[in-house]
């Protein structure tokens, strides 16, 4: 809901600077506040030192990587050094889709 909005207002705000309006009928409305329960906890500094401290020197750069990079363990697994753009200190992450019978697309989640 915040979003729909914000978009709103920001679409009404502009109509008034083109003139087209003379206020913006989102001004009065009450901004909903839900407490979502989906929220995702990131680890903190003190967790992720924990953590290194708890693994062997080669997890520990593998773990690192992940926690530095936002990369699920399936997509470094399947990184390959065409992924590298040495030049410019750039690894890509290639996202996999499937087309269905109704010809739009999924997203293949890696291995």
């Amino acid at each position: 809901m915040a979003r729909i909005y914000a978009l709103l207002h920001h679409f009404f705000r502009h109509a008034m600077g083109m003139k087209f309006i003379h206020s913006n009928p989102t001004q009065n409305i009450k901004k909903m506040r839900v407490k979502s329960k989906n929220v995702p906890r990131f680890l903190t500094k003190k967790e992720v030192a924990g953590l290194l401290k708890k693994c062997g020197p080669v997890v520990a750069d593998i773990v690192s990587v992940l926690l530095n990079t936002g990369l699920r363990w399936g997509e470094l697994r399947n990184r390959e050094w065409s992924n590298v753009d040495w030049n410019e200190t750039h690894a890509f992450a290639k996202a996999r889709f499937t087309e269905t019978l109704d010809e739009s697309l999924n997203y293949v989640s890696p291995q």
